[in-house]
């Protein structure tokens, strides 16, 4: 291959990271077409209403898709051309074990999750500066007090920012798609976010949405109890945890791959 195609192939990938941490990344999605957004809007609302069902699964996703994009930087650092194979031995092996921490350590892996969403979605979508460094100082300091906060009461902070999370992706898809991003989704996003008052609407649609999540998440937790932090596993030889193994037996709601 030649020695400028190469370098134009490891331009692009750096690129297109870059362009993953900016809202108009969702321009990148040209071509992809209706369905893409019906199966985000889908997912999201999943995520929404019933992320903590899905508390595991979630956080394996999450690290996957962190993992291979981690990997891709990388792959760009380590090697001013880096080839196909780079890139896939890089973007795989970071997100097998990423998929590993998030699944065996889903405690730490939440916290160290909340707190990076919570810097980019500061940097990036709040204060707009994804180029800022002190942007990034400014939501990583808020960040790390996410992340200590989800370690310590994982299951609240979880059922907040998956309501939160599910809430934002289904609402703004939902106006993308409106607006008819086959034609030319990097124009149409464009078009949302400068009609401000569009915007804030979209954002209080958001928020009651997130809200109703909140709220069916929040009784999904008290039907099914995930052993999610120490004070949720109870004595062997209890009562209540004897009780709990005989209802269990008579239910399938509870989802085994979500329990411990």
């Amino acid at each position: 291959m030649p020695r400028h195609s190469r370098r134009t192939s490891a331009d692009v990938n750096k690129n297109m990271i870059a362009a993953l941490l900016s809202i108009q990344a969702t321009g990148n999605l040209a071509g992809l077409g209706t369905a893409l957004f019906v199966l985000l809007i889908l997912l999201a609302l999943v995520e929404c209403f019933f992320g903590y069902v899905l508390f595991r699964l979630d956080l394996a996703f999450v690290g996957l898709v962190g993992g291979a994009l981690l990997g891709t930087a990388i792959a760009s650092w380590l090697r001013a051309e880096p080839t196909g194979l780079d890139y896939f031995v890089a973007c795989f092996t970071c997100a097998i074990i990423s998929v590993l921490l998030a699944w065996f350590l889903y405690r730490v892996a939440f916290a160290i999750f909340a707190a990076g969403g919570v810097a980019a979605a500061i940097a990036v979508g709040v204060l707009g500066r994804a180029d800022s460094g002190g942007a990034w100082v400014f939501g990583g300091v808020v960040g790390l007090a996410v992340g200590i906060y989800a370690l310590i009461y994982t299951r609240a902070v979880f059922i907040v920012l998956s309501s939160l999370s599910g809430a934002f992706k289904a609402v703004f898809a939902t106006a993308v798609l409106i607006i008819d991003p086959i034609e030319d989704p990097q124009v149409s996003v464009q078009a949302l976010l400068a009609q401000q008052w569009l915007v804030v609407m979209l954002i209080a649609i958001s928020m009651a949405l997130a809200g109703a999540g909140i709220y069916v998440q929040v009784k999904l937790s008290r039907s099914i109890r995930l052993v999610l932090m120490p004070q949720d596993q109870l004595p062997a030889g209890s009562r209540s945890a004897r009780g709990r193994k005989r209802s269990r037996r008579g239910t399938r709601i509870g989802p085994r791959f979500t329990r411990i």
